[in-house]
């Protein structure tokens, strides 16, 4: 559902229902380990969200509970239940865009204790990113991207060893773009 509230600002909301069947499991036997396809993962989950435009600016954010549970209704713990983003975008004129965002990744579990920290838990974590673009030279658009702007030490679940995955640095990326 989305609805305009005023001409320049908008909020909305969605709801969602998702069943992985046979989903990827590793198998542990006697003689050796291995994947093969079983059980069930199920996401329920609701988003809110709102953008707000002013002058050259649009101004957005959105937030979203995710309840990912198995086949016998319990929680996945590798899945944060909170996500949250937001973000700027100032149109200098119709072809120089320059967007700064913060995404928020809540708390997680991960699936054995991790040696370095002595638990489980994998931290919360906001990361900036920023955009500047030019666009529509002659059917070209141009990005220079810089993901994780303040090199935010970030970590992903592993089930592969009793660690975690450390996420990407500070990342910067330019792009050309040819549109048809």
């Amino acid at each position: 559902l989305s609805y305009p509230v005023l001409d320049n600002l908008t909020i909305g909301s969605s709801a969602y229902y998702n069943t992985i069947k046979n989903k990827l499991i590793k198998e542990y036997t006697a003689t050796e380990d291995h994947w093969i396809n079983k059980d069930e993962l199920s996401t329920l989950g609701i988003e809110v969200n709102g953008s707000y435009a002013i002058n050259d600016y649009l101004f957005y954010a959105n937030y979203t509970f995710n309840d990912s549970y198995d086949q016998d209704g319990v929680h996945v713990p590798e899945i944060s239940r909170h996500t949250a983003n937001a973000g700027v975008t100032y149109s200098y004129n119709a072809h120089i865009r320059i967007n700064l965002r913060a995404n928020y990744v809540g708390v997680r579990n991960n699936p054995a204790v991790i040696p370095r920290t002595g638990n489980n838990i994998i931290d919360d974590a906001i990361l900036l990113h920023g955009c500047i673009s030019y666009l529509g030279l002659k059917n070209f658009d141009f990005q220079l991207k810089v993901s994780n702007i303040l090199d935010q030490k970030y970590y992903h679940p592993s089930n592969r060893f009793a660690g975690r995955y450390r996420q990407p640095q500070r990342t910067i990326t330019a792009k050309v773009i040819y549109n048809f």
